[in-house]
């Protein structure tokens, strides 16, 4: 790590995609580590697995409520330059949900369209590392077919 500690915390998020669209969040405060645009998510706390974290946070962050059976797929986890490990999974929706903000967080939000070129040559700057090649990673799959049916218990 560039700063020489070792992280210990967790985090989840969720890819929601609905009508060939992902959900981004446009953070007010992200002057950091220059990205504004991230995925739902957060820290997992301790008494929670990945899944209820990210199903608590995405409900916080933006009211949308999930359950488990949404899930389509996940991505093994992996570290970040902030997190020891970050679980990400992939929820599809029929019909664009109604969106309440948590205000203190988040000034506004995107639904980026699906397409092979992912990168977005204009939002791609604004992507939180990580996010462009999960996005990336999810399009492979949808073209592929290579999505799980059902859930897998092997979280």
């Amino acid at each position: 790590m560039a700063d020489g500690k070792k992280h210990t915390k967790r985090a989840a998020n969720i890819i929601i995609s609905c009508q060939d669209r992902f959900l981004v969040l446009w953070r007010r405060k992200w002057e950091a580590d220059g990205t504004p645009l991230i995925l739902p998510g957060g820290e997992i706390n301790d008494n929670e697995n990945q899944w209820e974290a990210a199903v608590r946070e995405v409900k916080e962050e933006t009211g949308i409520v999930l359950s488990e059976e949404q899930i389509i797929d996940f991505l093994p986890p992996f570290e970040t330059k902030w997190t020891k490990a970050m679980y990400t999974f992939f929820v599809e929706l029929e019909d664009f949900p109604d969106i309440i903000l948590e205000k203190n967080k988040f000034f506004g939000y995107l639904w980026i369209p699906a397409k092979d070129n992912i990168i977005m040559s204009d939002l791609v700057w604004l992507m939180m590392p990580g996010v462009k090649s999960i996005l990336e990673e999810i399009i492979i799959k949808i073209k592929s077919g290579g999505f799980l049916e059902g859930k897998n218990n092997e979280r």
